[in-house]
This record gives C-alpha cells, structure tokens and sequence, in this order.
C-alpha cells in the first residue's frame, strides 16, 4: 500500500469516495472508479512535485494508488452484496 507522509492513501481515498457517494445523486455513482483514479493521481501529483519525481512517475503512482482504491472498494460492496 502506498504510503505518502506516512499515510495510507489508499484508505483515504475510499473514505473519500464513500463520502461522495452521500453527497451525488445515484446516477452518478457508476464513475466512482474515475474519481477514484482521478483522486490517487492528484494526490500523487501535489506529492511528487515536492519531492522532484517526474510527470509520468507522478501518473504511474497515482494510478496504481487510484485504481487500487477503486478495485478495492469495488470488492468490498460486492462482497456485501453476496
């Protein structure tokens, strides 16, 4: 699991996604694996560019945490769903 300052990334953008899940209309919740993606590769950017990482190191880190994130948060609803 990625870790930026010490923390977990990939938790928090499913908290963030769970949150945004009660704020947007249901329609909308079939593009939570984008937000996902799009949240781990900001996050990735506003962190790399701090430490001098390049722009596609940027890219290749944020999506691994964003698609973790969404993969992860895709397994557990439909484990709940079982």
């Amino acid at each position: 699991m990625e870790s930026l300052y010490g923390v977990a990334i990939v938790p928090l953008i499913i908290a963030a996604i769970a949150l945004l899940k009660g704020i947007i209309p249901e329609p909308a919740h079939k593009y939570m694996g984008l937000v996902a993606w799009a949240l781990g590769i900001a996050i990735a950017f506003a962190y790399g560019v701090q430490e001098g990482w390049e722009p596609l190191q940027c890219v290749v880190v944020g999506s691994a945490v964003g698609l973790s994130a969404a993969g992860l948060y895709s397994a557990q609803k439909n484990a709940r769903e079982v």
